[in-house]
Protein backbone atom coordinates (compact mmCIF):
# COMPACT_ATOMS: atom_id res chain seq x y z
CA UNK A 1 0.00 0.00 0.00
CA UNK A 2 2.91 2.16 0.68
CA UNK A 3 3.87 2.00 -2.70
CA UNK A 4 0.44 2.51 -4.21
CA UNK A 5 0.85 5.59 -2.18
CA UNK A 6 3.74 6.50 -3.23
CA UNK A 7 3.40 6.03 -7.15
CA UNK A 8 -0.36 7.80 -6.95
CA UNK A 9 1.29 10.80 -5.66
CA UNK A 10 4.32 10.55 -8.63
CA UNK A 11 1.46 10.02 -11.36
CA UNK A 12 -0.95 12.47 -10.03
CA UNK A 13 2.16 15.13 -9.02
CA UNK A 14 -0.52 15.81 -6.40
CA UNK A 15 -2.18 14.70 -3.50
CA UNK A 16 -5.43 12.50 -4.76
CA UNK A 17 -7.07 10.58 -2.34
CA UNK A 18 -9.78 8.98 -5.24
CA UNK A 19 -6.77 7.94 -7.15
CA UNK A 20 -4.74 6.05 -3.45
CA UNK A 21 -7.67 4.56 -3.32
CA UNK A 22 -8.07 3.09 -6.93
CA UNK A 23 -4.68 2.23 -6.35
CA UNK A 24 -5.38 -0.09 -3.35
CA UNK A 25 -8.37 -1.61 -4.95
CA UNK A 26 -6.13 -2.69 -7.89
CA UNK A 27 -4.04 -4.11 -4.70
CA UNK A 28 -6.80 -6.05 -3.38
CA UNK A 29 -8.13 -7.46 -6.47
CA UNK A 30 -5.08 -7.89 -8.43
CA UNK A 31 -2.16 -8.21 -6.43
CA UNK A 32 -1.08 -4.50 -7.91
CA UNK A 33 2.66 -3.47 -6.41
CA UNK A 34 2.41 -6.59 -4.20
CA UNK A 35 5.48 -8.23 -3.64
CA UNK A 36 4.36 -11.50 -4.42
CA UNK A 37 1.72 -10.90 -6.79
CA UNK A 38 -1.05 -11.46 -5.15
CA UNK A 39 -2.84 -9.28 -1.69
CA UNK A 40 -2.01 -10.87 0.81
CA UNK A 41 -2.41 -10.10 4.91
CA UNK A 42 -4.65 -7.49 4.34
CA UNK A 43 -6.48 -6.26 7.61
CA UNK A 44 -10.14 -5.83 7.96
CA UNK A 45 -10.72 -2.44 8.22
CA UNK A 46 -8.75 -1.99 5.05
CA UNK A 47 -10.76 -4.27 3.23
CA UNK A 48 -14.17 -3.16 4.51
CA UNK A 49 -12.99 0.34 3.67
CA UNK A 50 -12.18 -1.10 -0.01
CA UNK A 51 -15.14 -2.90 -0.59
CA UNK A 52 -16.84 0.29 0.16
CA UNK A 53 -15.38 2.33 -2.47
CA UNK A 54 -16.16 -0.05 -4.53
CA UNK A 55 -19.89 0.31 -3.84
CA UNK A 56 -19.67 3.84 -3.98
CA UNK A 57 -17.65 3.95 -7.34
CA UNK A 58 -21.13 1.65 -8.94
CA UNK A 59 -23.21 4.00 -7.53
CA UNK A 60 -21.05 7.19 -8.16
CA UNK A 61 -21.00 5.89 -12.01
CA UNK A 62 -24.75 5.43 -12.72
CA UNK A 63 -25.45 8.61 -10.66
CA UNK A 64 -23.60 10.58 -12.97
CA UNK A 65 -23.88 8.46 -16.21
CA UNK A 66 -19.82 7.24 -16.29
CA UNK A 67 -19.07 3.85 -18.10
CA UNK A 68 -18.13 1.43 -15.05
CA UNK A 69 -14.90 0.26 -16.56
CA UNK A 70 -13.68 4.34 -16.83
CA UNK A 71 -14.49 5.05 -13.15
CA UNK A 72 -10.80 4.11 -12.37
CA UNK A 73 -9.26 6.83 -14.25
CA UNK A 74 -11.74 9.30 -12.68
CA UNK A 75 -9.95 12.92 -13.51
CA UNK A 76 -11.84 15.73 -13.62
CA UNK A 77 -11.64 17.66 -10.60
CA UNK A 78 -15.37 18.85 -9.68
CA UNK A 79 -16.23 15.01 -10.00
CA UNK A 80 -13.22 14.05 -7.55
CA UNK A 81 -14.40 16.33 -4.94
CA UNK A 82 -18.04 15.16 -5.13
CA UNK A 83 -16.50 11.43 -4.71
CA UNK A 84 -16.56 10.83 -0.77
CA UNK A 85 -13.33 8.80 -0.30
CA UNK A 86 -13.83 8.75 3.36
CA UNK A 87 -14.84 4.96 3.20
CA UNK A 88 -14.23 4.24 6.78
CA UNK A 89 -16.28 5.49 10.06
CA UNK A 90 -15.35 6.68 13.67
CA UNK A 91 -13.71 4.30 15.97
CA UNK A 92 -11.52 2.26 13.47
CA UNK A 93 -8.70 2.71 14.17
CA UNK A 94 -6.28 -0.03 12.90
CA UNK A 95 -2.64 0.87 12.24
CA UNK A 96 -2.49 0.20 8.65
CA UNK A 97 -3.18 3.44 8.27
CA UNK A 98 0.56 4.62 10.22
CA UNK A 99 1.85 1.38 8.32
CA UNK A 100 1.69 3.01 5.02
CA UNK A 101 2.09 6.52 5.74
CA UNK A 102 5.87 8.01 4.80
CA UNK A 103 5.29 8.41 1.35
CA UNK A 104 2.93 11.47 2.21
CA UNK A 105 5.73 13.19 4.44
CA UNK A 106 8.54 12.86 2.13
CA UNK A 107 6.73 13.86 -0.72
CA UNK A 108 5.51 17.32 0.89
CA UNK A 109 8.34 17.91 3.68
CA UNK A 110 9.21 21.20 2.04
CA UNK A 111 5.71 22.79 3.26
CA UNK A 112 5.21 20.85 6.90
CA UNK A 113 1.62 22.17 7.03
CA UNK A 114 0.75 21.04 4.02
CA UNK A 115 2.76 17.64 4.75
CA UNK A 116 0.60 16.75 8.15
CA UNK A 117 -2.84 17.88 7.03
CA UNK A 118 -2.24 15.04 4.02
CA UNK A 119 -0.78 12.58 6.22
CA UNK A 120 -3.70 12.60 8.68
CA UNK A 121 -5.95 12.26 5.56
CA UNK A 122 -3.85 9.66 4.10
CA UNK A 123 -5.56 7.68 7.07
CA UNK A 124 -8.46 8.48 7.30
CA UNK A 125 -10.07 7.08 4.18
CA UNK A 126 -9.28 3.79 5.56
CA UNK A 127 -9.67 4.07 9.26
CA UNK A 128 -12.23 6.98 9.82
CA UNK A 129 -11.23 7.43 13.65
CA UNK A 130 -9.89 10.57 15.15
CA UNK A 131 -7.27 9.16 16.71
CA UNK A 132 -5.76 7.68 13.19
CA UNK A 133 -5.78 11.52 11.55
CA UNK A 134 -4.08 12.64 14.77
CA UNK A 135 -1.24 9.64 14.58
CA UNK A 136 -0.71 9.84 11.11
CA UNK A 137 -0.04 13.63 11.78
CA UNK A 138 2.22 13.25 14.87
CA UNK A 139 4.04 11.00 12.66
CA UNK A 140 4.36 12.27 9.87
CA UNK A 141 5.60 15.58 11.53
CA UNK A 142 8.13 13.30 12.85
CA UNK A 143 9.12 12.40 9.60
CA UNK A 144 9.53 15.92 8.44
CA UNK A 145 11.45 16.75 11.05
CA UNK A 146 14.48 14.17 10.53
CA UNK A 147 14.18 14.78 6.65
CA UNK A 148 14.99 18.60 7.67
CA UNK A 149 17.84 17.88 9.52
CA UNK A 150 16.70 17.35 13.26
CA UNK A 151 18.77 15.78 15.80
CA UNK A 152 17.52 12.49 17.43
CA UNK A 153 17.43 14.33 20.58
CA UNK A 154 14.81 16.63 19.11
CA UNK A 155 12.41 14.26 17.45
CA UNK A 156 12.31 12.39 20.78
CA UNK A 157 11.66 15.64 23.05
CA UNK A 158 8.65 15.30 25.30
CA UNK A 159 8.02 19.16 23.59
CA UNK A 160 8.24 18.37 19.74
CA UNK A 161 4.51 19.17 19.68
CA UNK A 162 4.41 22.20 21.25
CA UNK A 163 7.96 23.03 19.73
CA UNK A 164 6.21 22.53 15.94
CA UNK A 165 2.90 23.60 17.11
CA UNK A 166 2.35 25.79 13.58
CA UNK A 167 3.31 22.45 11.91
CA UNK A 168 -0.39 20.96 12.92
CA UNK A 169 -2.53 24.54 11.84
CA UNK A 170 -2.64 24.97 15.61
CA UNK A 171 -4.60 22.07 16.26
CA UNK A 172 -5.19 19.98 19.46
CA UNK A 173 -3.93 16.81 19.04
CA UNK A 174 -6.06 13.51 20.38
CA UNK A 175 -5.58 13.23 24.41
CA UNK A 176 -3.86 9.79 23.67
CA UNK A 177 -1.62 10.90 21.19
CA UNK A 178 -0.38 13.65 23.23
CA UNK A 179 0.56 11.38 25.95
CA UNK A 180 3.07 9.43 23.53
CA UNK A 181 3.84 12.94 22.35
CA UNK A 182 4.80 13.81 25.93
CA UNK A 183 7.28 10.72 25.91
CA UNK A 184 5.09 7.70 26.99
CA UNK A 185 7.21 5.44 25.28
CA UNK A 186 10.28 6.04 27.03
CA UNK A 187 10.49 3.05 29.17
CA UNK A 188 13.38 0.83 29.68
CA UNK A 189 11.74 -1.90 30.48
CA UNK A 190 10.24 -2.11 27.00
CA UNK A 191 7.61 -4.63 27.05
CA UNK A 192 8.26 -5.44 30.41
CA UNK A 193 7.02 -2.14 30.91
CA UNK A 194 3.59 -2.18 28.92
CA UNK A 195 5.04 -1.40 25.71
CA UNK A 196 2.64 -3.58 23.08
CA UNK A 197 3.00 -3.78 19.46
CA UNK A 198 -0.31 -4.29 18.74
CA UNK A 199 -3.35 -3.74 15.79
CA UNK A 200 -4.39 -0.57 17.61
CA UNK A 201 -2.75 2.57 16.42
CA UNK A 202 -1.96 4.05 19.66
CA UNK A 203 -0.15 0.85 20.50
CA UNK A 204 1.63 0.95 17.25
CA UNK A 205 2.60 4.29 17.61
CA UNK A 206 4.08 4.26 21.22
CA UNK A 207 5.67 0.99 20.27
CA UNK A 208 7.50 2.10 17.01
CA UNK A 209 8.68 5.56 18.90
CA UNK A 210 10.00 3.19 21.88
CA UNK A 211 12.04 1.01 19.45
CA UNK A 212 13.34 4.34 17.87
CA UNK A 213 14.49 5.73 21.44
CA UNK A 214 15.69 2.91 22.23
CA UNK A 215 17.44 1.42 19.19
CA UNK A 216 21.07 3.10 20.54
CA UNK A 217 21.50 4.56 16.81
CA UNK A 218 21.34 1.22 15.20
CA UNK A 219 18.87 0.50 12.23
CA UNK A 220 19.53 -3.18 13.09
CA UNK A 221 18.98 -3.00 16.45
CA UNK A 222 15.68 -1.07 15.94
CA UNK A 223 13.72 -3.44 14.17
CA UNK A 224 14.56 -6.08 15.97
CA UNK A 225 13.81 -4.41 19.04
CA UNK A 226 10.30 -4.07 17.34
CA UNK A 227 9.85 -7.09 15.56
CA UNK A 228 11.12 -8.54 19.87
CA UNK A 229 7.48 -7.26 21.25
CA UNK A 230 6.12 -9.99 19.32
CA UNK A 231 2.11 -9.08 18.47
CA UNK A 232 2.00 -7.23 15.30
CA UNK A 233 5.37 -7.49 14.37
CA UNK A 234 5.92 -6.70 10.60
CA UNK A 235 4.01 -3.65 11.50
CA UNK A 236 5.64 -2.13 14.33
CA UNK A 237 8.81 -2.86 12.04
CA UNK A 238 7.47 -1.07 9.03
CA UNK A 239 6.32 1.77 11.30
CA UNK A 240 9.87 2.47 12.78
CA UNK A 241 11.27 2.20 9.61
CA UNK A 242 9.94 5.18 8.49
CA UNK A 243 11.20 7.51 10.91
CA UNK A 244 14.66 5.93 11.30
CA UNK A 245 15.13 5.05 7.87
CA UNK A 246 14.39 9.15 7.43
CA UNK A 247 16.27 9.79 10.00
CA UNK A 248 20.12 7.66 9.45
CA UNK A 249 19.54 7.15 5.80
CA UNK A 250 20.30 4.52 3.48
CA UNK A 251 24.03 3.94 4.60
CA UNK A 252 23.11 2.85 8.06
CA UNK A 253 21.22 0.13 6.52
CA UNK A 254 23.21 -3.20 7.59
CA UNK A 255 25.28 -4.18 4.72
CA UNK A 256 24.49 -8.01 5.15
CA UNK A 257 20.38 -6.77 4.55
CA UNK A 258 21.00 -4.90 0.93
CA UNK A 259 23.87 -6.74 -0.69
CA UNK A 260 22.94 -9.10 -3.62
CA UNK A 261 26.33 -10.94 -2.61
CA UNK A 262 24.86 -11.91 0.60
CA UNK A 263 21.56 -13.66 -0.85
CA UNK A 264 21.16 -17.60 0.41
CA UNK A 265 19.73 -18.27 -3.00
CA UNK A 266 21.59 -19.40 -6.77
CA UNK A 267 21.49 -15.95 -8.53
CA UNK A 268 20.88 -17.73 -11.60
CA UNK A 269 17.82 -19.32 -9.76
CA UNK A 270 16.89 -15.66 -8.46
CA UNK A 271 17.33 -14.25 -11.63
CA UNK A 272 15.09 -17.15 -13.17
CA UNK A 273 12.20 -16.60 -10.42
CA UNK A 274 12.11 -12.95 -10.66
CA UNK A 275 11.68 -13.23 -14.69
CA UNK A 276 8.78 -15.63 -14.13
CA UNK A 277 7.16 -13.65 -11.58
CA UNK A 278 7.23 -10.03 -13.94
CA UNK A 279 5.71 -12.29 -16.25
CA UNK A 280 3.04 -13.64 -14.38
CA UNK A 281 2.74 -9.79 -12.78
CA UNK A 282 2.75 -8.57 -16.36
CA UNK A 283 -0.15 -10.86 -17.99
CA UNK A 284 -2.55 -9.92 -15.00
CA UNK A 285 -1.93 -6.11 -15.20
CA UNK A 286 -1.95 -6.69 -19.54
CA UNK A 287 -5.74 -8.59 -18.90
CA UNK A 288 -6.58 -5.64 -16.95
CA UNK A 289 -5.84 -2.73 -19.34
CA UNK A 290 -6.89 -4.40 -22.23
CA UNK A 291 -10.42 -4.93 -19.66
CA UNK A 292 -10.09 -1.05 -19.38
CA UNK A 293 -9.28 0.28 -22.45
CA UNK A 294 -11.73 -0.86 -24.25
CA UNK A 295 -11.62 -3.22 -28.20
CA UNK A 296 -7.61 -3.16 -29.26
CA UNK A 297 -6.40 -3.91 -32.90
CA UNK A 298 -7.00 -7.68 -33.45
CA UNK A 299 -6.30 -10.08 -35.85
CA UNK A 300 -9.88 -12.23 -35.98
CA UNK A 301 -8.04 -15.88 -35.50
CA UNK A 302 -8.69 -18.13 -32.89
CA UNK A 303 -4.85 -19.30 -32.63
CA UNK A 304 -2.04 -16.98 -33.56
CA UNK A 305 2.00 -17.72 -32.91
CA UNK A 306 4.13 -14.70 -31.38
CA UNK A 307 5.16 -13.65 -34.96
CA UNK A 308 1.28 -12.91 -35.94
CA UNK A 309 0.56 -11.17 -32.94
CA UNK A 310 3.17 -8.33 -33.91
CA UNK A 311 0.26 -6.01 -35.21
CA UNK A 312 -0.89 -6.33 -31.81
CA UNK A 313 1.90 -5.66 -29.78
CA UNK A 314 2.25 -2.42 -32.24
CA UNK A 315 -0.58 -0.88 -30.58
CA UNK A 316 0.13 -1.59 -27.40
CA UNK A 317 1.87 1.02 -24.87
CA UNK A 318 5.54 0.18 -23.91
CA UNK A 319 4.53 -1.48 -20.72
CA UNK A 320 2.67 -4.18 -22.43
CA UNK A 321 5.17 -4.90 -25.29
CA UNK A 322 7.52 -5.49 -22.35
CA UNK A 323 4.99 -7.88 -20.65
CA UNK A 324 5.14 -10.01 -23.72
CA UNK A 325 9.00 -9.87 -25.16
CA UNK A 326 9.26 -10.96 -21.11
CA UNK A 327 7.10 -14.02 -21.68
CA UNK A 328 9.28 -14.95 -24.24
CA UNK A 329 12.19 -14.38 -22.53
CA UNK A 330 11.83 -16.16 -19.81
CA UNK A 331 11.77 -19.34 -21.50
CA UNK A 332 15.44 -18.48 -22.82
CA UNK A 333 16.24 -18.00 -18.91
CA UNK A 334 14.74 -20.56 -17.04
CA UNK A 335 16.08 -23.77 -19.07
CA UNK A 336 16.44 -25.81 -15.42
CA UNK A 337 13.81 -28.42 -16.08
CA UNK A 338 12.13 -26.94 -19.45
CA UNK A 339 14.77 -27.37 -21.68
CA UNK A 340 12.19 -28.68 -24.54
CA UNK A 341 9.55 -26.13 -23.88
CA UNK A 342 8.92 -22.91 -24.95
CA UNK A 343 5.65 -20.20 -24.82
CA UNK A 344 3.45 -20.27 -27.96
CA UNK A 345 0.70 -16.86 -27.69
CA UNK A 346 -2.56 -17.27 -28.18
CA UNK A 347 -4.25 -13.74 -28.36
CA UNK A 348 -7.79 -13.74 -29.38
CA UNK A 349 -11.13 -12.11 -29.20
CA UNK A 350 -13.92 -13.27 -27.02
CA UNK A 351 -16.57 -14.58 -29.75
CA UNK A 352 -19.76 -14.46 -27.07
CA UNK A 353 -20.48 -12.16 -24.44
CA UNK A 354 -18.81 -13.23 -21.31
CA UNK A 355 -17.06 -10.78 -18.12
CA UNK A 356 -15.14 -11.68 -14.79
CA UNK A 357 -17.14 -12.04 -12.16
CA UNK A 358 -15.62 -10.00 -9.05
CA UNK A 359 -17.85 -12.08 -6.49
CA UNK A 360 -16.38 -15.73 -7.14
CA UNK A 361 -14.06 -17.78 -6.06
CA UNK A 362 -10.98 -17.10 -8.33
CA UNK A 363 -9.16 -20.66 -9.34
CA UNK A 364 -5.40 -20.36 -8.23
CA UNK A 365 -2.93 -23.06 -9.26
CA UNK A 366 0.26 -23.94 -7.99
CA UNK A 367 3.65 -23.71 -10.64
CA UNK A 368 6.69 -24.01 -8.82
CA UNK A 369 7.00 -21.78 -5.37
CA UNK A 370 4.36 -19.21 -6.83
CA UNK A 371 0.69 -18.84 -7.01
CA UNK A 372 -0.95 -17.61 -10.04
CA UNK A 373 -4.51 -16.31 -9.82
CA UNK A 374 -6.71 -16.20 -13.09
CA UNK A 375 -10.18 -15.16 -13.56
CA UNK A 376 -12.84 -17.46 -15.33
CA UNK A 377 -15.20 -16.27 -18.24
CA UNK A 378 -18.76 -16.14 -17.32
CA UNK A 379 -20.48 -16.34 -20.63
CA UNK A 380 -23.90 -15.21 -20.82
CA UNK A 381 -27.25 -15.76 -22.99
CA UNK A 382 -30.42 -14.10 -20.89
CA UNK A 383 -28.15 -14.02 -17.81
CA UNK A 384 -25.31 -15.53 -16.56
CA UNK A 385 -24.62 -19.37 -17.29
CA UNK A 386 -22.04 -19.56 -14.42
CA UNK A 387 -23.44 -18.01 -11.42
CA UNK A 388 -26.31 -15.62 -9.67
CA UNK A 389 -23.94 -13.29 -8.63
CA UNK A 390 -25.34 -9.76 -8.88
CA UNK A 391 -25.28 -8.38 -12.49
CA UNK A 392 -23.39 -5.70 -11.18
CA UNK A 393 -20.23 -7.58 -9.48
CA UNK A 394 -19.83 -8.65 -13.15
CA UNK A 395 -17.07 -6.52 -15.87
CA UNK A 396 -17.73 -7.08 -19.56
CA UNK A 397 -14.66 -9.26 -21.40
CA UNK A 398 -13.61 -8.61 -25.13
CA UNK A 399 -10.16 -10.10 -25.21
CA UNK A 400 -7.60 -12.09 -23.83
CA UNK A 401 -3.91 -13.40 -24.23
CA UNK A 402 -3.34 -17.19 -23.42
CA UNK A 403 -0.21 -18.45 -23.69
CA UNK A 404 0.56 -22.58 -23.18
CA UNK A 405 3.86 -24.55 -23.47
CA UNK A 406 4.85 -26.24 -26.76
CA UNK A 407 7.70 -28.43 -27.93
CA UNK A 408 11.13 -26.47 -28.17
CA UNK A 409 13.08 -28.62 -30.57
CA UNK A 410 9.63 -27.80 -32.90
CA UNK A 411 9.91 -24.22 -32.54
CA UNK A 412 12.79 -23.29 -31.79
CA UNK A 413 13.71 -21.45 -34.61
CA UNK A 414 10.57 -19.88 -35.27
CA UNK A 415 10.27 -18.55 -31.96
CA UNK A 416 13.97 -16.94 -32.32
CA UNK A 417 13.19 -15.35 -35.24
CA UNK A 418 10.35 -13.36 -33.39
CA UNK A 419 12.30 -12.05 -30.57
CA UNK A 420 14.22 -9.58 -32.63
CA UNK A 421 10.40 -8.60 -33.87
CA UNK A 422 9.17 -7.91 -29.91
CA UNK A 423 12.81 -6.34 -29.37
CA UNK A 424 11.93 -3.10 -32.28
CA UNK A 425 8.48 -3.12 -31.05
CA UNK A 426 9.36 -2.50 -27.69
CA UNK A 427 11.90 -0.04 -28.49
CA UNK A 428 9.49 2.91 -29.66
Amino acid sequence: MALCLAISLIACQDFVPYDQLVRYKWWYRYGYMSSTGHCFDIGAATRDSIQEFEKRQRKFAEDHSIPFDQIDFLSNRDLLQAFDVKCSQEGVAGNGALMRLVPVPIFFFRCPTVALEYSGISGTITHGDKKVYDACCYYGALIVAALRGATKEKLLSKTFYQDHFEWFGDRKLHPEVITIARGSYQKLGGYADGIRGKGYIINALEAALWAFWSDEDSFEKGVLNAVNLGDDTDTTAAIYGQLAGAYYGYKKLPTKWIDPRASWFDPHEMKCEKSWLISMQGVKLLLYWIRQTGHPYFIRQWVQRAKYAQLEILQMIRPIMETIRNILRNQILYNSGFAHEWIELHPKPIQRPSAICYSCQRPIQQYRNFWIVSDSLHEFRDQCERCSCDPKQHVQVDYQLGFDMVNRENHQSDELATLPYLNNASSF
